[in-house]
């Protein structure tokens, strides 16, 4: 099974939502309800699914970089996984980091060594520098796949893994500059498809034929090498030939129709100039009509012509003959409107049901009388079939004037039918989406002949465009499953995959995928446990795998009421290079040679380890952890769905706490904070630099955040300093001017330690705490600021060794010690590490804390491990009879402590001791 069509009406907040990461390895959904059992195949689909490209993004929801989802269904399991299509225009805006071809809504943004003067040379061609983003549908040719854009570029697909396999550019074979993104694929196998060149003679419209392989032909065969041309229609206005998305064919005919939407050539060349978007070029001509062609296709003539009221469309429902008649049912809008409210701001800016208006599409028929009207009177209803009030006449200027009937009160777009029986025939069924309200979207059936319908109906979901596939030996029109991909507006990393009745649109089923969050810490852990045989479930507040490499605008507070625990900022780069930020069994891919990263490539990282290691189906996710007690030796652990709000508690044999120390903010209490006048906000809350332009900038803390983020906005503020009490020199990024404590603050001024006084409109707190208000008094954790009381080796809970902590300290190899920490935990648990009695293990603990006050060094950095990280992993992984971190991961990320490496270097690991860079 294969998708026809990807449009789609939207929530204009749900559509415009960038997917973060491939799943190209397929994952296993969860079934819920029953998905039959002869139901075996694979449904694909296509559209957009990125829209930003570092501090770019696209203007419009045609834009969005093509996105392929495969459903793999047999035997009643369902697997997912979703690649982007690689386009030279997703490959450009990806090697650049920024949109760089013109596209239907969207600008490019300039490269600086090109000149107006070199886009009037090297452009003159219509089809250089024209967008590839093949987003809009996907088609089979023969056994082959093809995505489909209507610039007349087309993609082959790997049915198997979604690869993107060689490019077909019909522009150059044809000399066409267009094509519709809804061909048509006959009994046969044969496709046809409607294109548009353009000429010294005007624009002329083409059905181009893509025969199919003859039976019983031998050797290669390729429908591009025989496809031709079968029919040429001069367009209908010589410099605006009409925007189309589909055509319509049957038995004897093709049917076009040419919308008041027109594309003016003219405008092609000001836009080759200018640099504008496609859809400026086109035009709604709100005074004029739509014709419609009836053109034969054993001549390729065009054998009758009809007009009606102007109307704009999309998609064609079915087209048909019957009784010397032609019968068309299109989705009709009262104008192009449409395409405007999906401009990205529109979409942003129209979060009311009132934007549903520019939704209305009509479904409407029109009965195109076929026989010859030589005696017909003036105004003469040719019309002669039962029930039906459409009407076509003919006017005092010589022209056949039709007027349609209304199908179904019910508005709606991206119909279909049982295609493979019923396209170009007599039908009574199809399906589509309907727009119910900003909220959801619904799935329709109607019934053509009793213009009656049935709904299906979730709110907070958004469902495709559906597909019907008909059961062995089918008895009926519908006797078969509706299939439809649903997206959630509140849970976006879950995608489902819809299977309802086609007669009664119940649902019998539907399989759940989580597209993943967890931390670091977290992920690691819980592979380790599932490798050594336990049973292990992992909660997850949000609905999104990563954890504190999640970028969300959220700040202090969720969609859902509760604390937000995301601190990810734009534009964010790693810190240290990738090579000593990795799991140790799992390192990045040779694809990604850089070893400075940014976030999404981070994050998607997480995503391959827990694709690799299989780990979404043992995390539950909007499941926020309220209260962890001890229970006997066991634990009784309570987590509150956070979208329901109810509770439930479960008893487990140990814990494993991985909240990290990016959990929560701390704000150090200083004098005068209530009478600053200016900003006062937490790295938590920060996003980017806008709101620190031509500020005076105070930030409190100099560790890695308060670090980067002072690098990130220097260039844009009046003054910045960084005010911190490290004992220990710290590196920051030159032209930072730096400061001891605040002692206190008044309306506009910062006091420091030494005396001085200064100006700022903003304060900046760079500070944070360990914080665990899920944990009982009775667990024996005592958390003071920055140190986190009876933690052995950093880990263990002394009072109660069940209860672990991963990933506590800090200034370390956050991946490599997670990793060696995780199994230590693990060790632990099997009893492969004795641990000492309570009484050793607090002695050990109280001593090394007493060392540390002798060196004057504060109890905040009980748990910094910095340079002394390999003796402290090492240990553990003796301890544990582990392999050690390898010696080169431990020399680099010293080297990067102590002469903080250039974000611009690269590093290629030689052996396990050494590296050089390149």
């Amino acid at each position: 099974m294969a998708a026809k069509q990807n449009c789609s009406l939207f929530d204009e907040s749900v559509w415009n939502r960038s997917c973060k990461k491939e799943i190209i390895k397929p994952i296993d959904g969860k079934v819920i309800g029953t998905i039959p059992k002869w139901l075996n195949g694979v449904l694909i689909r296509n559209g957009p699914g990125l829209f930003q490209f570092g501090d770019t993004s696209v203007k419009h929801l045609f834009d969005g970089m093509a996105l392929l989802h495969r459903f793999e269904i047999k035997d009643g399991v369902v697997t997912y996984q979703c690649r982007f299509l690689q386009t030279d225009i997703y490959k450009k805006n990806k090697a650049a980091n920024r949109v760089t071809v013109t596209d239907f809504g969207t600008k490019s943004v300039p490269d600086p060594c090109r000149t107006i003067f070199y886009r009037i040379l090297s452009e003159f061609n219509l089809n250089s520098d024209i967008s590839d983003n093949a987003s809009i549908s996907l088609y089979p040719f023969g056994d082959e796949i093809y995505t489909f854009a209507e610039t007349g570029v087309m993609y082959r697909v790997d049915n198997d893994n979604l690869t993107t396999k060689n490019k077909m550019d019909l522009t150059k074979k044809f000399g066409i500059v267009t094509h519709t993104s809804h061909p048509h694929v006959i009994s046969d196998g044969t496709v046809y498809n409607l294109a548009l060149s353009c000429s010294s003679k005007g624009p002329l419209y083409h059905i181009v034929c893509f025969p199919s392989k003859p039976k019983g032909s031998a050797g290669d065969y390729s429908m591009f090498d025989k496809a031709h041309v079968i029919a040429n229609i001069p367009a209908r206005w010589k410099m605006n030939p009409s925007y189309m998305h589909t055509f319509g064919i049957t038995k004897n005919y093709f049917v076009i129709v040419e919308q008041p939407l027109s594309i003016g050539i003219l405008k092609v060349f000001i836009h080759m100039v200018l640099n504008r978007p496609a859809h400026q070029l086109t035009n709604w001509n709100k005074n004029e009509t739509t014709k419609i062609s009836i053109v034969s296709r054993r001549s390729g003539d065009v054998v009758n012509t009809f007009y009606a009221k102007g109307f704009f469309y999309f998609h064609i429902i079915n087209q048909y003959e019957y009784k010397k008649h032609c019968i068309l049912d299109i989705c009709t809008y009262q104008d192009s409107s449409v395409i405007d409210s999906m401009y990205i701001e529109a979409m942003k800016n129209g979060h009311n049901d009132q934007n549903i208006e520019m939704l209305k599409s009509v479904p409407r028929r029109f009965v195109l009388p076929l026989s010859e009207k030589s005696n017909c009177g003036v105004d003469e209803n040719l019309v002669n079939l039962p029930n039906t009030s459409a009407k076509a006449f003919m006017r005092r200027d010589g022209c056949m004037f039709v007027e349609p009937e209304t199908i179904s009160e019910i508005y709606c777009d991206l119909p279909t039918i049982y295609y493979e029986k019923f396209s170009g025939r007599k039908y009574q069924y199809f399906y589509a989406t309907s727009t119910k309200s900003s909220k959801s979207t619904e799935i329709i059936k109607v019934d053509v002949d009793g213009k009656s319908s049935k709904t299906w109906w979730e709110e907070d979901s958004f469902p495709s465009e559906p597909i019907f596939v008909p059961t062995p030996n089918a008895q009926s029109e519908d006797d078969g499953v509706i299939l439809t991909c649903l997206i959630h507006k509140k849970r976006e990393n879950f995608v489902s995959l819809l299977v309802l009745d086609a007669k009664t649109l119940k649902e019998i089923g539907r399989v759940q995928f989580h597209t993943l969050r967890a931390g670091v810490a977290g992920l690691v852990s819980l592979k380790y446990a599932l490798a050594s045989g336990h049973e292990c479930v992992a909660f997850e507040q949000t609905g999104e795998l990563g954890g504190t490499w999640v970028y969300s605008d959220e700040c202090a507070v969720d969609k859902f009421g509760f604390p937000s625990h995301r601190k990810m900022y734009k534009g964010l780069i790693t810190n240290v290079p990738k090579e000593v930020m990795q799991y140790l069994d799992f390192p990045y891919p040779a694809t990604v040679e850089k070893s400075y990263l940014t976030q999404p490539e981070v994050l998607q990282y997480l995503h391959n380890y827990s694709v690799q290691f299989n780990l979404n189906k043992h995390i539950q996710y909007y499941k926020r952890v309220t209260r962890v007690h001890p229970t006997g030796t066991q634990w009784t652990v309570t987590v509150c769905d956070v979208k329901s709000k109810v509770e439930e508690s479960n008893v487990y044999d140990a814990v494993f706490v991985c909240n990290g120390h990016y959990f929560h903010p701390h704000i150090p209490k200083i004098e005068g904070q209530d009478l600053f006048k200016g900003l006062q906000i937490h790295s938590r809350d920060y996003r980017s630099p806008d709101k620190f332009k031509n500020k005076r900038v105070l930030i409190i803390g100099a560790s890695f955040s308060g670090n980067d983020i002072a690098g990130h906005i220097l260039s844009t503020t009046k003054k910045i300093i960084i005010s911190h009490q490290s004992s220990n020199t710290v590196r920051l990024p030159s032209g930072l001017a730096v400061k001891p404590g605040v002692v206190k603050f008044n309306e506009y001024q910062a006091s420091f330690d030494d005396g001085s006084v200064e100006d700022f409109d903003i304060i900046l707190y760079c500070t944070g705490k360990y914080f665990f208000p899920f944990l009982t008094d009775e667990c024996g954790i005592k958390v003071e600021g920055k140190w986190v009381r009876n933690l052995y080796k950093h880990i263990v809970n002394v009072e109660k060794t069940t209860l672990f902590f991963i990933g506590v300290p800090f200034y370390i190899c956050v991946f490599p010690m997670c990793d060696i920490q995780a199994r230590f935990a693990l060790a632990t648990l099997e009893k492969k590490v004795v641990l000492p009695s309570k009484e050793e293990m607090l002695k050990e603990i109280n001593e090394y804390v007493s060392d540390l006050r002798k060196k004057n060094i504060p109890q905040r950095h009980v748990h910094k491990i910095g340079l002394a990280l390999d003796e402290y992993l090492n240990e553990l992984a003796k301890m544990a009879g582990i392999q050690p971190v390898r010696p080169v991961i431990i020399k680099l990320y010293k080297h990067f402590i102590e002469n903080k490496l250039k974000k611009g270097s690269k590093y290629v690991f030689i052996d396990d001791e050494n590296y050089k860079e390149v």
